[in-house]
């Protein structure tokens, strides 16, 4: 009886091993947003994206892409569910096909524990609708509650889309203060331009290059030593 018991509890082991040791990821729609810090970027030669996969039924986890002249810079994928973000390492090669990110599944990898909220623990925010105009979404950023001192407006225009209905968790800058419930947006249409608005000055724009359909998983590996 006592080997039964052994026995059962070994392959009780290994079963929960066996399902801890791979994540899946379905990802069916990316966006691609280009990007640029000042509105006539000195630098013409260099084209700065943003890529992000996302999956229209799970908005917990994305994968965030930077290319620069269509090379990777950096890769990441973002898991809110089980607080926990996956940096790509050594992935610095040509993405012709934005469809063609095969490689993930096959590159080294390190785990962190995901602080999402840990940085916007101090800031307030307030949600203007139509404001600097019809079609227009302001997100005003403040210091403390009080609601005196604006640290910066992020202002965003959207349109409908029949891919994606609710892609405002999947957008960059808007991805930590919207997980750590700062504020919410009734909108559900896609982002298609924003900027930020800093002492008067417009900066950080964005604008949406593309957005698509796609097809893949990613399987990451559980069991890599996660770091704080």
């Amino acid at each position: 009886m006592k080997n039964c018991i052994v026995l059962f509890l070994m392959i009780f082991s290994l079963n929960s091993f066996s399902q801890e040791k791979k994540l899946s990821y379905h990802f069916d729609y990316y966006t691609v947003y280009e990007f640029k810090k000042e509105d006539k970027d000195k630098d013409s030669l260099k084209s700065i994206k943003e890529l992000s996969f996302s999956n229209t039924k799970d908005s917990t986890y994305i994968l965030e892409i930077s290319l620069e002249n269509n090379i990777v810079t950096s890769a990441a994928l973002l898991d809110f569910y089980n607080l926990k973000i996956t940096v790509f390492k050594d992935l610095r090669y040509k993405i012709d096909n934005y469809n063609d990110v095969r490689l993930f599944n096959q590159a080294s990898t390190d785990d962190f524990h995901l602080e999402y909220c840990r940085d916007d623990s101090k800031y307030f925010y307030e949600v203007n609708y139509n404001s600097p105009s019809v079609g227009f979404i302001s997100i005003v950023k403040y210091k403390k509650s009080k609601k005196k001192k604006i640290i910066d407006e992020f202002i965003v225009q959207t349109k409908p889309s029949e891919i994606a209905t609710n892609q405002h968790y999947n957008f960059k800058p808007l991805v930590h203060p919207l997980w750590c419930w700062k504020f919410t947006i009734k909108n559900k249409e896609i982002i298609t331009n924003s900027y930020v608005l800093i002492n008067g000055k417009k900066k950080y724009f964005r604008k949406l290059l593309e957005i698509s359909k796609t097809d893949f998983t990613i399987n990451i590996d559980s069991t890599n030593n996660t770091q704080q």
